[in-house]
């Protein structure tokens, strides 16, 4: 067996690592912290991906005046190089376009979020479920079967937003910025879920009829949560892109970003951001390191080595269920008041009076 390179191993894993990571947060959000059972997250992270990929690169195609010269769509290649030569000699430009990709990413994921929101504040459970699956193909199917947008069935390659950096130093930015984002969007999200707010989401998802009793919009709540964790699934597909160098509708199945990440969220603890990251870095470690030597171990399987990685996951997942359903790390039980405290805050608040 080769020897591992351990630095090379962790430069091609933190990019897939952050953008799964990103993901399992926003299902975290809408499944263990509100109670909606989101099996279209593949809509959100397809749209970020399609949104950001497509417009990026016609943005730049209008900058430069490319426009006069070639088609977009049937003169890819020729306009993708020129948009590139354009980017190498222009740091500026390129930092400017990058941060619009992502933005894009982020406006793209939170609209699809905001459509999806409609049927979960109307269904429930099993039918709001079947909905958003179905939901989860359409703009997929449209990438695939639509040439003028992300390309059909060939996809379209983005712009080299880091070409100005010299080659060998570019994995290195790239793990700085897949960090730096992966790092405040958890750290933004764990503030949210620690507010009030999360509060609330929690109450929602425990007993909808108390909530409302208790003066709670449960549909306005509902539809905000949706576009907020659409917004964080749109950049992870924009940064699943920048990582690719290209966009290929096919790619993005509903295994992938949406069964996946269920797996990842069961596995890790639902309500927990850390367990849903610990998930989303036990599985793509554990996913491309079999992907990497399974070769090797196909004299010892009795069956094609190419089952191997899904076998492995359904079994851990049933393990999971069977053994420790609340994951890896179970949620923390949220802290109240003791009497004494309440007792405390009363006599303060008398002695104002």
């Amino acid at each position: 067996m080769a020897e591992i390179n351990y630095l090379q191993l962790t430069l091609d894993l933190v990019p897939w690592i952050v953008a799964y990571v990103l993901i399992t947060l926003s299902l975290n959000l809408e499944y263990g912290y509100t109670g909606i059972p989101n099996f279209g997250k593949v809509l959100a992270v397809a749209a970020g991906a399609f949104f950001a990929g497509s417009l990026s690169g016609l943005m730049l195609y209008y900058i430069l005046g490319l426009n006069t010269k070639y088609d977009f769509y049937d003169n890819h290649i020729a306009v993708m190089d020129e948009i590139n030569r354009a980017l190498r000699n222009d740091a500026w430009l390129s930092i400017g376009t990058l941060i619009a990709m992502l933005i894009i990413a982020t406006l793209a994921g939170a609209l699809f979020g905001f459509i999806g929101s409609y049927p979960a504040i109307r269904l429930r459970e099993d039918y709001l479920g079947m909905t958003l699956l179905a939901m989860g193909e359409i703009l997929v199917i449209f990438g695939y079967t639509y040439e003028r947008f992300v390309g059909a069935t060939l996809g379209i390659f983005i712009p080299s937003f880091l070409g100005f950096i010299p080659l060998e130093n570019t994995p290195y930015v790239r793990l700085a910025i897949y960090t730096g984002i992966g790092l405040a969007i958890y750290l933004i999200v764990r503030k949210f879920v620690n507010s009030p707010l999360g509060r609330v989401l929690r109450a929602i998802r425990d007993n909808e009829s108390l909530a409302s009793s208790l003066g709670k919009d449960i549909v306005s709540y509902r539809k905000k949560l949706m576009i907020y964790a659409g917004a964080i699934a749109g950049l992870a597909g924009g940064l699943l892109i920048l990582q690719a160098g290209a966009v290929i509708a096919s790619s993005y199945t509903r295994y992938a970003y949406t069964f996946l990440p269920w797996i990842m969220i069961i596995v890790g603890g639902t309500a927990n951001n850390l367990g849903a990251t610990l998930g989303a870095v036990v599985f793509v470690v554990s996913n491309r390191l079999i992907d990497t030597y399974k070769a090797e171990l196909q004299g010892f399987l009795p069956f094609s080595v190419v089952w191997l990685t899904p076998i492995i996951l359904s079994i851990i997942l049933i393990l999971m269920l069977m053994f420790r359903p609340q994951g890896l790390i179970p949620e923390k039980e949220t802290k109240t008041l003791s009497e004494k405290e309440i007792l405390e805050i009363l006599n303060k608040h008398n002695k104002k009076k």
